[in-house]
């Protein structure tokens, strides 16, 4: 099931990624977004209590522009200075974009985040679409309206 993310608005892009997170990892924590959060989207836990991983959701859709870049290289910082303050320990952040990001965009990103603290990298639309393919009923509860709930139950009824 291929999503048209770009039709939907960011916060709802946000919550939808959210959900699938933690409906992967079911110990993480899932933030508002707010004045002074830290760059902190989706926060899961390490088993090992050596650092958790951020999932900083971004809705880039399209391309990986200078506004796109200036956008992650904020949220990367107040995530250091975050874990420079010791109100989180993180052990790495993936930026989480309903895009698949190109070499440029990569060599760019590396290139970046050896200034932190943490590891970072990509999470990006294929793994995003591995996550709908698992649990397609978050995107029909968020995106269809429960529409194919409804259908399948409508079906057992009828038979």
């Amino acid at each position: 099931m291929l999503i048209s993310w770009e039709r939907y608005p960011g916060e709802l892009v946000e919550d939808v990624l959210a959900v699938l997170l933690l409906r992967e990892y079911p110990s993480g924590k899932h933030f508002r977004p707010s004045n002074g959060d830290g760059g902190i989207d989706v926060l899961i836990p390490s088993t090992d209590n050596t650092g958790a991983t951020n999932y900083q959701v971004k809705n880039f859709s399209h391309t990986i522009g200078d506004s796109q870049k200036n956008q992650i290289r904020s949220s990367l910082r107040r995530m250091q200075a975050s874990t420079d303050a010791g109100a989180v320990l993180l052990k790495e952040c993936r930026v989480t974009v309903p895009l698949v990001p190109t070499t440029k965009d990569e060599v760019w990103l590396q290139n970046y985040a050896k200034r932190f603290g943490f590891r970072v990298e990509w999470f990006g639309l294929s793994h995003i679409e591995g996550l709908v393919a698992k649990y397609p009923e978050v995107i029909d509860y968020f995106l269809n309206n429960g529409a194919d709930r409804l259908s399948s139950t409508l079906v057992a009824v009828m038979k």
